[in-house]
């Protein structure tokens, strides 16, 4: 909206919810805000793929994509047609995967790569090696952590899954 400022993580968390929505008097509205976080998020894509908090260059320079918001973002995005920067960002996504340690992160990776039929075996095998729930203070993640550990097998429980 004008004389407004966009992250990303925010955006991907309303278009995650406004998927959820069926039926309703304000179907055009829902609509159109749904193609402009859409819109919003390819225009912060990083130039590599991913996404980091805002845009993906400033002041010319690009900025390093971040692991929780691009898979916040994929899975926003889940249900779009799969493009150049979807891509990109899976695959980015995918080879970061391999060096996680940090629970938020390796969660969010685990239920995005999941959505998009990736592979996630390894990464809840590593996501169970890095996790000692009572010493999780963070009711957040504690309730990502139990999502991502629960998706094997399972549609995503976000309701993206094709």
């Amino acid at each position: 909206m004008p004389k407004t400022v966009s992250w990303v993580v925010p955006t991907a968390y309303s278009l995650l919810a406004l998927r959820q929505v069926h039926g309703g008097s304000q179907q055009d509205l829902l609509q159109f805000r749904m193609r402009r976080g859409v819109e919003m998020l390819y225009d912060r894509i990083c130039p590599e793929g991913g996404w980091n908090a805002g845009n993906g260059v400033v002041y010319g320079s690009a900025l390093a994509p971040h692991p929780d918001a691009t898979a916040v973002a994929l899975l926003a995005l889940f249900g779009e047609p799969l493009n150049d920067f979807t891509t990109a960002s899976l695959d980015w996504l995918e080879r970061r995967a391999e060096s996680l340690h940090a629970l938020w992160s390796l969660a969010w990776t685990i239920l995005a790569l999941h959505a998009y039929h990736r592979p996630i075996q390894p990464l809840i095998d590593n996501l169970r090696a890095f996790v000692e729930p009572p010493e999780i203070n963070d009711c957040a993640t504690l309730a990502l952590v139990c999502l991502a550990l629960s998706c094997a097998g399972r549609p995503n429980v976000f309701g993206v899954n094709a």
